[in-house]
């Protein structure tokens, strides 16, 4: 965020902010494209005094980036560096395991296989045979760990630090349900 009495100041010296930034993830070994832009924005700021007409007083610009850090141990260097750099919020970190469609699939497919197994065990039981499949569907989903936020973000000492940021991403689990409903005869 950056804030200035006019609008075209405040854009420039958001826009020098970021492109520090992002030279700054970039020289340490962030490929550009692992970062990309989530929202832009540049609002007046007003100053509002009982029984007045709210005043302009001055503009804000706020530029998002999205970083992925294929790394996970780099992520408290990553903000270290990023707000030595000179930004000043961190918001929603999240983390998501790579390669994970296949992952997915996967699970998927073991779900609808043990559909299949307690199928068989009720056929069975019943004295039946399962004979087709009258419907299929089936749904994947990812439970990571909850996002870390930082409002306002200004890090004392952290430029300096030998210790970065610690951050703990914890495991990514992936599930998958499967719902089968079979014929018997």
């Amino acid at each position: 965020i950056t804030e200035a009495d006019e609008a075209g100041v405040a854009q420039a010296k958001n826009a020098e902010l970021v492109s520090k930034v992002i030279a700054a993830l970039t020289n340490d070994g962030i490929a550009a494209a692992d970062i990309n832009t989530s929202g832009y924005s540049l609002n007046p700021r007003y100053n509002y005094e009982d029984g007045k007409s709210p005043q302009i007083n001055g503009y804000e610009v706020r530029n998002a980036i999205i970083v992925t850090v294929r790394d996970t141990a780099l992520i408290g260097k990553i903000i270290d560096l990023a707000v030595k750099s000179g930004i000043n919020q961190v918001q929603n970190i999240s983390f998501y395991a790579e390669g994970s469609t296949e992952q997915k699939a996967k699970a998927l497919t073991m779900a609808i296989e043990d559909a299949r197994v307690k199928a068989d065990v009720i056929a069975t039981a019943l004295n039946k045979k399962i004979v087709g499949i009258k419907s299929a569907g089936g749904h994947w989903y990812d439970n990571a760990p909850s996002p870390i936020f930082y409002e306002k973000m200004l890090m004392a000492g952290t430029g300096d630090s030998a210790v970065s940021t610690p951050i703990n991403p914890g495991m990514v689990e992936i599930r998958a349900n499967a719902e089968m409903v079979y014929l018997i005869n």
